[in-house]
């Protein structure tokens, strides 16, 4: 081989191995762009009906979250609560959320600047924004006492619903909700990938804790969608073990839901937990033939501020069940649409935050379940 031959074959293998250093270096360029593993994350989720497509926009998930600060004695603390909500999101695949945090008056109104942000090396982010309510006056006492033990719960013993309705308030008011979207920062950079126009809702008490993988299911809601709770406390243990509440579906996980299993139906028409659905903003400013703005219907309303809302007052345990019949209206529980593998996986649980002491039996923790579960009461029993 002549020395100029010999130096045109160094030649070629220098410009070969810089070829090759470039292709990698492009390679590992676009995969950081976008946004890493979560590149290779098929959406929607197997679980929704919908067909799989990259070009299908995810919904900006709403994240609505009554809150308040601990007693020194109680548990647990706001600041927990809150970081492991705000762990769980940071740790979905690839989501945007919108993060409405909702605190008495009394409360300091910058409770989301105390938590951080999800860091860059997370696939999703969040904004948050704190609202504060104005406690409702407490009802008027009876006259006597015949008059008192048919009274309606007092609306201070339902939990959260004030600071649910503010946040719903808040939703459906274009101009502060979509004020707050373009506050986000999420948008136009994130516009074609992420879609604010008809977000999903979803009620997350900070007391609960959750999979990331449930940000999945939320993401495929179409219109309502429900999806187990898990239960730890030994009394929350159904005939056949579970420690779950949920929605029975036929034919193994192909058909819709054919009744609930709980340990306590109560009347329920839906026997459902506040962590067991989420909805669509549109759900909200629907036509409710049956209900004018106080819910009191006359047939000529359309659903706005204030019309499909949680009561202050009614029957014991039937927050969401009367919340739910609203929603759903005459479409009833065949129109839940069942989520998580047709309702087999737990991606939340409800933990209730009591002394192991205070349960009946040892606690556990159900992850997946096999349909269909035992009919603990059917739809309205």
């Amino acid at each position: 081989m002549t020395p100029r031959s010999s130096r045109r074959a160094r030649f070629r293998g220098v410009l070969a191995c810089v070829l090759a250093l470039v292709v990698v270096v492009a390679t590992a360029a676009a995969f950081a762009r976008s946004g890493g593993a979560a590149r290779f994350f098929s959406y929607p989720p197997s679980s929704s009906s919908s067909s799989s497509s990259s070009s299908i926009k995810r919904p900006l998930i709403v994240m609505i979250t009554p809150t308040y600060a601990r007693a020194s004695d109680a548990s647990p603390p706001q600041a927990n609560t809150l970081l492991r909500l705000r762990n769980a999101m940071c740790a979905g695949r690839r989501h945007r959320f919108m993060w409405v945090l909702v605190s008495s008056s009394s409360e300091p109104s910058d409770v989301h600047a105390r938590v951080p942000p999800c860091s860059n090396r997370h696939d999703s982010a969040f904004h948050a924004l704190t609202l504060t309510t104005t406690p409702p006056p407490p009802p008027a006492p009876a006259a006597d006492a015949a008059a008192a033990s048919s009274t309606p719960l007092s609306m201070t013993t339902r939990v959260g619903w004030n600071e649910r309705n503010a946040a719903i308030d808040f939703l459906t008011d274009d101009a502060r909700f979509f004020a707050a979207v373009d506050a986000s920062g999420f948008f136009p950079d994130d516009a074609s990938e992420f879609d604010a126009s008809d977000p999903v809702v979803y009620f997350a008490d900070d007391d609960n804790e959750y999979d990331p993988l449930l940000f999945d299911e939320i993401a495929s809601v179409r219109r309502v969608g429900t999806w187990p709770v898990g239960f730890p406390p030994g009394k929350w243990r159904g005939e056949d073990g579970a420690r779950v509440e949920s929605v029975v579906v036929a034919g193994g996980g192909g058909g819709g839901a054919a009744g609930f299993h709980t340990v306590w139906c109560g009347g329920r028409t839906y026997a459902m937990d506040m962590a067991s659905f989420a909805l669509r903003r549109s759900v909200f400013t629907e036509r409710m033939p049956n209900a004018d703005e106080s819910g009191n219907g006359n047939g000529n309303e359309t659903r706005g501020v204030g019309a499909l809302r949680f009561k202050g007052s009614g029957r014991v345990g039937a927050l969401e069940d009367e919340f739910l019949s609203d929603a759903l209206g005459t479409g009833g529980a065949k129109s839940l649409e069942v989520m998580a593998d047709g309702a087999t996986k737990v991606y939340a649980w409800h933990l209730f935050w009591k002394g192991d002491d205070a349960h009946d039996d040892a606690w556990g923790l159900t992850g997946e379940i096999t349909q269909p579960l035992a009919v603990s009461c059917g739809v309205g029993s």
